[in-house]
């Protein structure tokens, strides 16, 4: 009684939901990660180095919008991999496998509330706002008042509200939670062809760079995408 009395009160939440659903599901499939990778040694003499890369934050598209979290945002510190082994031959170079810790869980609870929501509703800051603007809670509560018999439309739709508040809540530590569980974590190596664009035998550009491997959680991997992994880099 109460999901048929929500839905007639509300005709445009199943479609909307489905739309952020979607979007969020595109994100979640579909996001890149910024980072630097600074290396620290010079290869000149062992023919290897060493580097660190540096966890920035994410970058993702949404109806060809482009937008992004630094990890400020999200509330966590930027995550530093130490160590990895840098080679180089035959005008390339290559950053040896290593995971690379991101805050999976919390990127996606913030795309939805701060971009994914407000763009199909401007009025809604949150899920629990969203929410409540296409559930009318008034009508749900008058009416399961009437069906049942018993209590007032007042008291249906005090627990019309709350229960919007307690499932929003709860939704949003479910992603949160992802973190909190396990680390996800990129599982990575890669390789770029290096430029010397003034003649003075050392490398001033990377070019043509791309990460190859896969995403882990709890021991579930990922392949990453073949071709859109990719990155650049230049002499500081």
């Amino acid at each position: 009684v109460v999901n048929n009395l929500i839905k007639s009160n509300s005709p445009q939440i199943v479609n909307d939901l489905l739309a952020i659903a979607n979007n969020l599901g595109d994100v979640s499939r579909n996001f890149g990660t910024d980072s630097m990778i600074n290396v620290v040694s010079d290869p000149v003499e062992s023919g290897t180095a060493t580097a660190t890369h540096t966890m920035l934050g994410f970058h993702f598209n949404i109806n060809g919008l482009n937008y992004g979290f630094t990890n400020a945002e999200l509330g966590v510190e930027n995550v530093t991999v130490n160590g990895i082994t840098v080679g180089m031959q035959n005008g390339r170079v290559d950053f040896s496998a290593h995971n690379m810790p991101i805050q999976y869980g919390g990127f996606l609870a913030l795309a939805l509330e701060e971009i994914i929501i407000p763009a199909i509703d401007p009025n809604a800051q949150n899920l629990e706002q969203f929410l409540l603007n296409r559930i009318n809670c008034a009508a749900v509560g008058q009416k399961i008042s009437n069906t049942i018999g018993i209590g007032s439309a007042s008291l249906y739709e005090g627990v019309c509200i709350q229960g919007i508040a307690i499932g929003s809540e709860l939704a949003i530590s479910e992603l949160i939670d992802v973190d909190d569980k396990a680390q996800v974590s990129l599982q990575i190596s890669g390789q770029a062809r290096v430029n010397d664009t003034t003649g003075d035998r050392k490398v001033d550009r990377l070019t043509q760079g791309k990460w190859t491997g896969s995403i882990d959680y709890l021991g579930n991997s990922g392949a990453l995408g073949t071709d859109s992994n990719v990155f650049t880099g230049a002499r500081r």
